[in-house]
């Protein structure tokens, strides 16, 4: 364990090999809140008539950016575990979106639900659309047939399958 005058002098001056993912973690859960900072701040006396720890975080107040750098360092170490993580969930995205762009079966189901759309909106400014926003697609759950429970959900899918 670094005493607390070399973690400052490490973090004033960025040495990341210094530190571990877990002590930056449990540094940047004991960061002082506002209110703190501002009593440390307004604090006049010696500061070796402070306690170790309000000596430490005044200390802490002088590096620049503090919170942010221990952020940094933080990102920076965890980088590789994250970057693991990520990695194979973007290849599976990607590999995604090749198929739906491939795919001659949502192209025709996009078809239709512009057509819909179209036919929907016929009578208003929107009635000749070349296409819509994604986000507009959740709007087919709340369009209700005027007999029954069914939706407009429910004529696609019946569509789409004939």
């Amino acid at each position: 364990m670094q005493d607390l005058d070399s973690i400052i002098s490490d973090l004033n001056a960025n040495k990341i090999a210094h530190f571990d993912i877990e002590s930056l973690r449990t540094l940047k859960t004991i960061l002082p809140e506002t209110e703190e900072v501002d009593a440390l701040r307004r604090y006049t006396g010696e500061i070796t008539q402070l306690t170790p720890a309000c000596s430490f975080f005044l200390n802490l107040l002088d590096i620049p950016d503090y919170r942010l750098r221990i952020e940094c360092m933080l990102l920076r170490l965890e980088f590789h575990r994250v970057m693991e993580d990520v990695v194979p969930n973007v290849h599976l995205l990607k590999i995604a979106c090749t198929e739906l762009r491939k795919s001659s079966s949502i192209r025709r189901l996009l078809l239709l639900l512009v057509n819909i759309g179209n036919y929907l909106n016929s009578s208003s400014s929107h009635g000749n659309a070349a296409g819509f926003k994604m986000s507009s697609l959740w709007k087919i759950i709340d369009h209700k047939a005027t007999k029954g429970s069914s939706s407009l959900l429910h004529l696609v899918a019946k569509a789409s399958y004939s």
